[in-house]
């Protein structure tokens, strides 16, 4: 091959590569990290193993603190923070409601929620000018982005990836990137009985959590990459997202795969069809049998209801972002699951706000807010997202890919 023709593979490469990489972090959040410094590409510490070496020296009490600002405060005008209690290790709810707080409402307790990006707005909320208090709203992905455009909340913090979608409404801001993530997924481990032969007549084949880019963009990426272990090579163009087609819509070749499906389903003492009903007679005419598919892909409120899902065998591959499904699969014990190696997109976080909303004085306290925010990233080995990998990453030693992003974005102090 000419040296004119050679960039092409190594480019190919190089971003396979750099997924690796950055699900190397991934897998950090279920297992021991390795020892030693992460290093960059040139042999130089990595900007966290740097930044701890110098809080060390520094000794305690070294670097910003997280102030969680005045959750409760009723002031006009204040900042009303919108956070999702879902996805770990960015933002998660570290206290159940009881029943009576449920029945209650009202704004949430700030303490009550942790994760990397709950605490880098939190570092945003200490550096505000007193006087600038805040509501704390918890939000699901689905409502999320309806919230923020209707200025129902003016700071949405959560793992929310930057998209030009998003972006389109003149209403919205957004954050420099935050964090750098990919979408990934986690399937059930081979079992010795087979069972993963009768889908998808036993349940959805591919889960995913409504109003988050795993959806659809992300499980459209998957299947084009390379298709989904129990799926039929092509079929998802067969199917519509969130509905199980009809008998009648499926192509001979499908309608083959179901009966295998039935058939395999009833060997394993999981019968599809009533007792008595051979699943090729509803094939051949015979008495009705329930061979319609279950939806290819189900869309769940939360990454709670999908896990819980998952791990009662009603999923059979999980789709979100690795970090997320690595940390909420390993919390939950007792659900075996294995991730794929390696992720199919690039997800940089933001946090949004509305910042040209008809209320001028939220609006002006919602860009405040990004002014805030900008100084506590900007602050070198001392920067805001430094602090927050530290505290929700477990020691993880970062990755390469993601110590470049870091480096990327954290001005060195003083600058």
């Amino acid at each position: 091959m000419s040296a004119a023709a050679s960039p092409r593979p190594r480019a190919s490469r190089a971003r396979r590569a750099a997924r690796l990489a950055l699900f190397t972090l991934a897998l950090a959040l279920a297992a021991p990290a390795a020892p030693g410094p992460a290093r960059a590409a040139d042999g130089a510490p990595g900007l966290l193993s740097a930044a701890r070496a110098e809080r060390a020296a520094a000794g305690p009490g070294a670097g910003a603190g997280t102030g969680a600002g005045a959750g409760d405060a009723r002031a006009a005008p204040h900042l009303r923070i919108g956070v999702r209690g879902d996805a770990p290790p960015f933002s998660y709810r570290r206290r159940a409601l009881s029943a009576s707080e449920k029945a209650a409402g009202g704004p949430a307790d700030p303490d009550d929620f942790g994760g990397y990006v709950v605490d880098v707005c939190k570092q945003a909320l200490a550096r505000m000018p007193a006087g600038a208090p805040a509501e704390w709203i918890e939000v699901s992905a689905a409502a999320r982005m309806d919230l923020l455009r209707d200025q129902r909340i003016d700071v949405l913090c959560d793992p929310s990836t930057l998209t030009a979608r998003r972006l389109s409404h003149p209403e919205l801001m957004a954050s420099q990137p935050i964090y750098l993530s990919g979408v990934g997924f986690a399937s059930h481990p081979p079992r010795e009985d087979g069972w993963n032969r009768f889908w998808p007549c036993r349940g959805a084949v591919i889960g995913v959590v409504d109003g988050t880019t795993a959806d659809r963009p992300g499980v459209r990426v998957i299947h084009e990459a390379q298709g989904f272990e129990v799926t039929p090579q092509g079929i998802l163009g067969d199917y519509r997202l969130q509905r199980a087609p009809g008998w009648e819509e499926l192509s001979p070749r499908h309608q083959a795969r179901l009966v295998e499906c039935a058939v395999a389903a009833r060997e394993a003492g999981e019968p599809v069809c009533p007792e008595g009903v051979e699943p090729v007679d509803a094939v051949l005419g015979g008495p009705t049998c329930p061979l319609a598919p279950k939806p290819l892909v189900q869309a769940f409120e939360s990454h709670d209801a999908l896990a819980a899902a998952f791990c009662a065998d009603e999923v059979y591959h999980y789709v979100g972002d690795v970090e997320i499904v690595s940390r909420i699969l390993f919390d939950r014990g007792g659900c075996p699951f294995q991730i794929q190696p390696h992720t199919f997109t690039e997800e940089r976080y933001a946090i949004y706000v509305n910042a040209f909303g008809p209320d001028a004085a939220q609006s002006r306290l919602a860009v405040a807010f990004l002014r805030s925010l900008a100084i506590a990233i900007h602050r070198g080995r001392r920067s805001a997202l430094v602090d927050a990998f530290e505290a929700n990453f477990q020691g993880a030693e970062i990755s390469p890919t993601l110590d470049v992003f870091m480096w990327s974005v954290v001005a060195k102090e003083g600058n």
